[in-house]
Parts: C-alpha cells; sequence; structure tokens
C-alpha cells in the first residue's frame, strides 16, 4: 500500500490525573473519557480537524493548518472550563506517514511530547507552530524556553498559548492559585536565590551570543564508574561545580539547561564554543569507587583549545565538597576573575556533613532536572522521595529542604491539595 507523507499539524490531548482516578473510581473514570470525547470531537471537526485514535484517556488529531489547530484548541479548554478534569494539549507542525488510517512519524513523537509540558488547562505549541500564528489577531503565545524532548534530536523552543480561559505560566490567577500558594512559592524562591544561590549568575543561551572572556560552559562530567548507577553522581557533580561558579559575579557562567544537550557529544569544543558564545569550557570526569572519588579537569580556551587549567583530585569521598571549592577557586584565578571575600566564603561553606544526605540530594537534582524536560509525575515523585530522605538523614540540611518543598509546589500544582500545600511550608518553615 501506498504511504501517504505530508506536513500536517498535529495536536495531542491528554487528561490529567488519569492514572490516578482509574484507581479511586474506573466506572466514573470512563464515564469522564466519554463526556470529554463528546465535546472534542465536534470542536476538532468543525475546524477542519479529524480524530485519529483515542490512546486510553489521550486524542490523536490531525489538522490542515497550525491556525486551526490552535483555535480548536482554545474553544476545547474554553468548553472544558467547569470540567472537573482537566486536559492538556499539545501541539506541532511536522512531516507525518498516514497508513492504512493511522499515522506515525517525527512529527507525531515531537506533539506527544510535547503535551506534558502544557500546564493543566494549557496548551503548549512547538516553535513550528508559533511561526505560524505569530501574526494572527488575537492569538498570544509566552516562551518557556528551550527544551530538550525525548527522542528528539535537538532542544527547540516552546511557547505556552496565553488567553481568555487557557492556563499559562505568566497566568496563576487563571490556574485558581489561591494567596498561600504564591506567598509560599515567593519564600521558597527567596531562600533559593538569596540564601542558597541555585542558578544565580546562570545564563540561558539564546540571542545573545558572545557574552565576554569571562564566559564558561560546564559541560557533563563523564561518568568513569565501573557501575553505571554513578551516572546520577557524575551528573550532580556537574551541577554542583557549576553553582559554586556561579557564585563568582564576575564570571558568565551558562545554565545547566544550554549545556546538557552536549552529553556524550561528538561535537568538537570548538563548535561548542561558537554555539554557545562562550570563550571558555570546563570538562572533566568523575571516577568514583567505594569510598574513594577521583575528579579530573581541565579549563580550555574553545576558540584555540588551549589548555589553561588542568587538575586531577584523588581523594577520600569525605573531600568531595573541598574539591568542588577548589575547582571554582582556580578556574577563578586562571580567568583573573574579581573574587570578594564573601564570596570565596560561600564558596568554601558545606552545605551538609552528612555525605548519605548529599547523595540522595544529588539524586533528586538530577531526577527533578529529568522531571522538568518530560512533565512526567513519576520522576517528579521519585525526586520528591529522594529529598525526603535526604532531609530525614540530615534534618538541618537546608538546600536540601527547600528543594523537598518545591517539589511539594510542583505537584500541589497538579493535584489542588490542602495536603500537599501543608507539607510544603512544613520544609519551607523548617528550611
Amino acid at each position: 500500500m501506498k504511504k501517504d507523507r505530508k506536513l500536517t499539524a498535529i495536536m495531542f490531548l491528554d487528561m490529567v490525573g488519569y492514572t490516578s482516578m482509574m484507581q479511586e473510581d474506573e466506572e466514573k473514570t470512563q464515564k469522564a473519557i466519554q463526556h470529554q470525547r463528546d465535546i472534542v470531537l465536534p470542536i476538532v471537526e468543525s475546524n477542519g480537524g479529524k480524530v485519529l485514535r483515542y490512546i486510553g484517556d489521550g486524542t490523536l488529531c490531525t489538522f490542515e493548518s497550525a491556525i486551526n489547530s490552535v483555535n480548536a484548541a482554545v474553544k476545547i479548554q474554553n468548553a472544558l472550563l467547569e470540567d472537573p478534569i482537566m486536559l492538556r494539549i499539545g501541539i506541532h507542525i511536522g512531516d507525518i506517514v498516514s497508513e492504512k488510517g493511522d499515522i506515525y512519524g517525527d512529527g507525531v513523537n515531537v506533539a506527544s511530547r510535547l503535551e506534558p509540558l502544557a500546564l493543566p488547562g494549557g496548551v503548549c505549541v512547538s516553535e513550528t507552530v508559533y511561526d505560524n500564528i505569530k501574526n494572527q489577531s488575537g492569538i498570544d503565545c509566552i516562551s518557556m524556553g528551550r527544551r530538550t524532548l525525548k527522542n528528539v534530536k535537538r532542544p527547540m523552543e516552546v511557547y505556552a498559548l496565553e488567553g481568555e480561559g487557557l492556563a499559562s505560566p505568566s497566568a496563576l490567577n487563571k490556574f485558581n492559585l489561591n494567596m498561600k500558594w504564591i506567598a509560599f512559592a515567593a519564600v521558597v524562591t527567596i531562600i533559593v536565590i538569596v540564601g542558597l544561590n541555585i542558578d544565580i549568575g546562570t545564563k540561558d543561551v539564546g540571542a545573545e551570543k558572545d557574552i565576554g572572556n569571562l564566559s564558561i560552559a560546564v559541560l557533563p562530567f563523564a561518568n568513569m564508574s565501573s557501575d553505571p548507577e554513578n551516572e546520577f553522581f557524575s551528573d550532580g557533580i556537574t551541577e554542583e561545580i557549576l553553582m559554586q561558579l556561579s557564585k563568582i559575579k564576575s564570571l558568565a557562567v551558562i545554565s545547566r539547561t544550554s549545556i546538557m544537550q552536549y552529553k556524550n557529544t561528538t561535537k568538537s569544543l570548538r563548535e561548542i564554543g561558537k554555539e554557545l558564545g562562550v570563550a571558555n569550557i570546563l570538562e572533566g570526569s568523575v571516577r568514583r569507587e567505594g569510598n574513594r572519588v577521583r575528579i579530573t579537569g581541565q579549563l580550555i580556551i574553545a576558540k584555540t583549545d588551549k589548555h589553561i587549567w588542568a587538575d586531577t583530585y584523588d581523594r577520600d569521598l569525605n573531600d568531595i565538597f573541598a574539591i568542588q571549592s577548589d575547582v571554582a577557586l582556580k578556574i577563578a584565578n586562571a580567568l583573573e576573575a574579581s573574587l570578594a571575600p564573601e564570596e570565596e566564603k560561600r564558596i568554601n561553606k558545606k552545605p551538609t556533613n552528612n555525605l548519605e544526605a548529599y547523595d540522595l540530594y544529588l539524586k533528586g537534582n538530577v531526577l527533578y532536572n529529568e522531571y522538568n524536560n518530560y512533565f512526567d509525575r513519576k520522576i517528579l515523585e521519585a525526586a520528591l522521595t529522594s529529598y525526603e530522605k535526604a532531609v530525614a538523614v540530615d534534618s538541618n540540611f537546608v538546600i536540601a529542604l527547600s528543594r523537598l518543598a518545591i517539589a511539594h509546589l510542583e505537584l500541589h500544582g497538579r493535584d489542588r491539595t490542602d495536603e500537599r500545600l501543608a507539607k510544603a511550608k512544613r520544609a519551607i518553615d523548617k528550611a
């Protein structure tokens, strides 16, 4: 049979909280699904679209144009405003192959990965869709940044639709958040940014390119351990060194979001430096065996491939914080970056004295960062569990408490339960 290949607007819809609802009341959930399908189908068809198939609680639709798919998505979300079960919608324009009444291809994969990025009651679209609708009156979008999507080669810019009846990142009131939620989120933000320096000084790569000779990107450190389970440790060390460097105001440090796309890359440092717009690149490796750790690092000028600093640390695991601090200070010295006494003091401050708690905290960070790529609830719950264990081991581990609060707040945004909000508040109060 001949395969029909064409450029198509693909829309994925998915119910929020479907799994837990099925566990609580299967019959009631099935009725809710049918109710929503009865609403969705006529809206899709009236906008020139087709419902191709239902996948559990999800729906796959196609349209001949981006504007038709977006109009349908907005009408669907507005039609379900009073519905107790919310939908997420993702839209992409891509090349698909039609065969025997079904479709497949990269475009379908991208649309399915965009849907979980939407807020409940919201619509997330790819940059391709955005380019097709940005000049249309009555349609507004807000960038959600560049995202790495599973099984998609390159990170892409994604956008949330904004408008009446739509949940979007810049419209918390459309998401029906109460003032307690906003206040707690603000407190956590203050704890994290002011007290703990998470992501201070880091830069995402966008329109700004060359950001000077004091710019640096920390590439993901390679895991050289015999145990592949230690991958979380090497990723965690990468982020921790990046955070240490970000405490030095005179350095322009590229954010973790931008550098993780180069994990296991075959690109040259010259290419990476040009793409990120940085003068310097730090690369290295981590080997953890038992209670010993070996960390190697080398600072390289991207354009010339010249090494300006390199060192190997072969020590007990107990020295891990001293290693991270030393790397940051040595790099500042090699780049002749100005370093205030209070910055050096903050770099040398240990977050915890308990290595077991620190291990659990690193695992939580890696999982939470993965969740931000895929918005998979199970990944978020695993991250939260890891933070809870870290806090159980060291109840005064402030940065782990703040991350735990943020994870609870993220889940509260999905579940809307008072119990989740109370757990977030307890973690904030303790921090």
